[in-house]
């Protein structure tokens, strides 16, 4: 009985936790979309390669935040998944 709804319980933040990534992933590619328009938007002024570097190091940078925070709820997720089949392999 515990362990069911322990199982149940699992089950929800898996799912949470794909909604959260969805939503991260949503939330990233609107960031980029909106430093790529920056970029396009200065394409054609004198300071366009000062602001085009410091864009590009923003757009690393923000790749780099989302590589990790997306590799983090992967982690995440997985330690939920093997908790879950644990229970799941424990009530059989």
């Amino acid at each position: 009985m515990q362990r069911d709804k322990e199982s149940e319980e699992l089950k929800n933040q898996i799912v949470f936790e794909d909604k959260k990534m969805r939503v991260r992933q949503d939330e990233f590619d609107n960031r980029m979309k909106k430093i790529q328009e920056k970029m396009d938007l200065m394409s054609n002024t004198v300071v366009w390669n000062e602001n085009e570097k410091r864009l590009k190091e923003e757009k690393r940078l923000l790749q780099i935040q989302h590589d990790k925070d997306i590799q983090d709820m992967i982690v995440e997720r997985e330690r939920k998944q093997r908790t879950l089949n644990q229970n799941i392999h424990t009530n059989q």
